[in-house]
């Protein structure tokens, strides 16, 4: 005989799944200023593992120069220059908008391979009075993923 506060039984299932998250996170942003050239600056410095970017932006704060872009590259140590890997896929201009996150990567998702370095180069023009940033956002590259 099965007492009466027993013959209501309520069972749980609980499932534990395996869930594998990939979380983003943003890079240290590289500023510059009036009268600063942000040529070699660097933004990633030899990352231990694959990177994948997710997000690129150039946000200038102050305009007023013409003629000059900034691109992003990834190289190998010893590598510089445009001799390496080009992330961006749309230049930065200095005479763009001020106070707008203007996209750089234009739908693309490149990667970052173990060790190298992800810096800036500037092409053309000067930087007197433009002021901006660049800022990254990534997330680790998934096991077994080609870079």
């Amino acid at each position: 005989m099965i007492p009466g506060s027993m013959k209501k039984l309520v069972a749980f299932l609980v499932l534990y799944l395996p869930i594998t998250a990939y979380a983003q996170s943003d890079m240290p942003s590289l500023e510059w200023r009036a009268g600063q050239s942000p040529n070699g600056g660097v933004l990633v410095g030899r990352p231990a593992r694959p990177y994948i970017v997710t997000g690129l932006w150039c946000r200038i704060g102050g305009s007023g120069d013409s003629g000059a872009t900034i691109d992003v590259y990834s190289a190998p140590s010893g590598i510089g220059g445009t001799d390496g890997t080009k992330i961006s896929t749309t230049s930065c201009d200095p005479a763009a908008p001020i106070d707008v996150d203007h996209d750089m990567l234009a739908g693309s998702a490149p990667t970052i391979p173990v060790g190298e370095t992800v810096y800036l180069v500037t092409n053309g023009g000067s930087f007197k009075n433009s002021a901006g940033s660049i800022r990254m956002r990534v997330e680790p590259a998934a096991e077994g993923r080609a870079l």
